[in-house]
């Protein structure tokens, strides 16, 4: 099993979305096979939003800027603030 510590923020979104699309596809599947009246419940109820949250958080992940996907702009910026000055001769 690979050391998820030292994966970045933007892969381990990835592979959840990659799972949760995988278990909503699975749950899908399922209720094809099924015949019930409730596997039209299980379909849209478990496995619709399942796949979606993948597919959100698949979006939500590829939208967001690496600077807050890896700990903030003093990353980016070297630690210079809105206003110009460095953040390093802040106290505290």
């Amino acid at each position: 099993m690979p050391d998820t510590t030292q994966v970045p923020l933007v892969e381990r979104r990835l592979r959840w979305a990659g799972f949760l699309i995988a278990l909503g596809l699975i749950v899908q599947l399922m209720t094809f096979i099924w015949i019930h009246p409730l596997a039209f419940i299980g379909f849209a109820v478990v496995g619709c939003p399942l796949t979606g949250a993948g597919i959100l958080l698949f979006l939500y992940s590829l939208v967001l800027p690496p600077t807050i996907a890896f700990g903030g702009l003093k990353e980016i910026t070297g630690g210079v603030n809105a206003r110009g000055s460095s953040s390093r001769s802040l106290p505290g």
